[in-house]
């Protein structure tokens, strides 16, 4: 089944890599500088393995090499499990206040091969949890976009369908997001 991904979220997906890129050309030009005027007069003999220690740091931060690979994916749930973890916003104080419960779900997909391949959907709170989970049995057919944050899920009957870019759920008759005006990507099984 060939999903068709709208144009303006394939501009979307390219202004994020390029967002990406810019942050670690900047990253690079930062410790380019800060590595010619103190790391050449610390350690002189070691020069070429600092920028290589420091270029693989920045590619660690920015997450460039993951990011610049297409990893769309979609296919058919074979199986799930939930996975659940607790969270704590950060920046805050460690009280109960500032946890919250998450649950993922290890997702076994089959491509139209029938090659079935694991996959992690994104992290849902716990009380938002319920309606997003329950369409993740087996059976529905899910497509995430790479460079997007969510996982979409497609079932039989489909009241409504969820953005791409924002996790908007909006209804069926939409073509486009209310919150984000991102086409919605569509498919009736």
């Amino acid at each position: 089944m060939k999903i068709e991904i709208p144009e303006d979220i394939r501009t979307y997906v390219r202004k994020q890599r390029v967002k990406r890129l810019l942050l670690c050309v900047v990253l690079f030009v930062i410790l380019g500088v800060i590595g010619y005027f103190y790391i050449n007069k610390l350690y002189p003999l070691n020069r070429n393995l600092s920028y290589i220690f420091f270029s693989l740091i920045i590619l660690l931060i920015t997450g460039v090499p993951h990011k610049l690979i297409d990893s769309t994916w979609h296919g058919t749930i074979v199986s799930s499990k939930n996975i659940t973890s607790t969270e704590h916003v950060p920046g805050m104080p460690f009280t109960y206040n500032y946890f919250w419960s998450a649950v993922h779900k290890k997702l076994a997909v089959a491509d139209e091969n029938g090659n079935v391949t694991i996959r992690r959907s994104e992290k849902i709170r716990e009380k938002y949890s319920q309606d997003i989970t329950d369409e993740l049995v087996p059976g529905n057919y899910v497509v995430h976009v790479g460079g997007t944050k969510y996982t979409l899920v497609f079932t039989k009957n489909p009241e409504h369908f969820r953005c791409a870019v924002c996790g908007m759920e909006n209804p069926s008759k939409n073509t486009h997001c209310v919150d984000c005006g991102h086409t919605m990507i569509r498919m009736h099984i």
